[in-house]
Formats: structure tokens, sequence, C-alpha cells
């Protein structure tokens, strides 16, 4: 494996484990424009906000633990082009998946002012 795709695979790396990463250190008090999951539907309230990004990362952390496995697999048994598009493919289908379930999670969980909906208790 030549240098370059080594360094390809450690950028893919960092880019899989990154945004979990980040979404731990997010501000919670209160809903904001410029860091965190900023849908319409988690900036309703404080309450939404919160569970949305707690939601949220906690689904990128699994999400990166199964695109970096995949990563490696891909990586020992396959062409290092093929290894590192079909890692970028399921960390695509990862984000897409997590900012589809969050908002299903929230429609669920929260009514059109945010407030939480009877029956959900505190998110842990």
């Amino acid at each position: 494996m030549s240098n370059t795709l080594i360094w390809v695979h450690i950028l893919v790396a960092v880019s899989i484990i990154l945004p979990g990463l980040l979404m731990q250190f997010v501000n919670l008090d209160k809903p904001n424009y410029t860091l965190g999951y900023r849908t319409p539907a988690s900036l309703r309230s404080p309450e939404a906000w919160r569970f949305a990004n707690q939601f949220s990362a906690k689904i990128l952390l699994y999400g990166s633990a199964i695109t970096l496995a995949v990563q490696l697999v891909t990586a020992l048994f396959m062409e290092q082009e093929t290894a590192i598009l079909i890692t970028c493919g399921v960390l695509t289908f990862v984000v897409i998946g997590c900012l589809i379930y969050v908002e299903i999670e929230l429609a669920k969980r929260f009514d059109e002012d945010g407030k939480p909906k009877p029956g959900y208790g505190k998110f842990d």
C-alpha cells in the first residue's frame, strides 16, 4: 500500500470519528445556531435541543464504530481504492440515517411547540 493511500485511510478514519466526538462537547443549555444538531424540530425548545444533540451524538458514535470496522475489513481484503469508496459510502449512509432517525424520534417525543409529549420520560 502506498503512503498516499495510508494517509487517505487515516484522513477518512479521522473524519469518521470526529463528528461523534465533537457532538459530546456541544453546550446543551439552550439552542444555538452555530454548533450541534440544528434542524427546525430540534430548535423548537431547550428540551428538544438537548434530546436531539444527545441522541445524535450517541448514534454517531455507534455509526462511527461500524464504519471503522467496515474500513478495517475492506482495507485488509479489497483493493485500497475500493475500500476507501465503500467506507465513504457507509459513512454517508450513517450520517443520513442519523438525521432521519433523530427527526423521527423528535416527531414522536415532542409536539409542534417543542414540548415533550406525555409518556416520554427524560432521555438518558
